[in-house]
């Protein structure tokens, strides 16, 4: 499946965006259908998610791992399904803006492994970049 790429103009400063993107809570929560979110420990945590492509819709559990660069305000988690046939990655680099704002580049990648997963992937890729904004909205408005 081909990442999708969302940038967008938030109007907070970066360091409060950071802040909020560092959380694994905050982000677990920003997902589209995030049911639930544990904290395991500093790096890994646990989110629980209502994934809907079309009429077919289904409860995911992941693992997620958050790696971030502080200095480059770059933050990145590597999701996998604790069935093993899903993986992913969301990618978030922050930028300084004009008038106390934050440029945000998100990259969402997320795919099927396994039988099945060529239809599943073709699934994902037409909800990817609806996620990628209700991610967004989410961010936005819980800034």
């Amino acid at each position: 499946m081909t990442p999708i790429s969302k940038t967008v103009l938030l109007p907070k400063a970066v360091d409060q965006t950071w802040a909020f993107l560092n959380n694994s809570e905050s982000v677990g929560k920003c997902l589209p259908g995030c049911q639930e979110v544990r904290i395991i420990d500093g790096t890994k945590s646990y989110w629980k998610v209502k994934i809907s492509v079309g009429i077919v819709s289904r409860i995911v559990e992941v693992d997620a791992i958050k790696k971030s660069d502080e200095e480059k305000r770059q933050i990145a988690f590597h999701i996998r399904s604790k069935s093993g046939d899903l993986e992913g990655d969301l990618q978030v680099v922050l930028l300084p803006s004009n008038f106390n704002a934050t440029k945000l580049d998100l990259t969402f990648d997320v795919r099927a492994v396994g039988a099945f997963s060529w239809i599943i992937n073709q699934m994902i890729g037409k909800q990817s970049d609806k996620m990628a904004s209700q991610f967004v909205d989410c961010v936005n408005s819980s800034l």
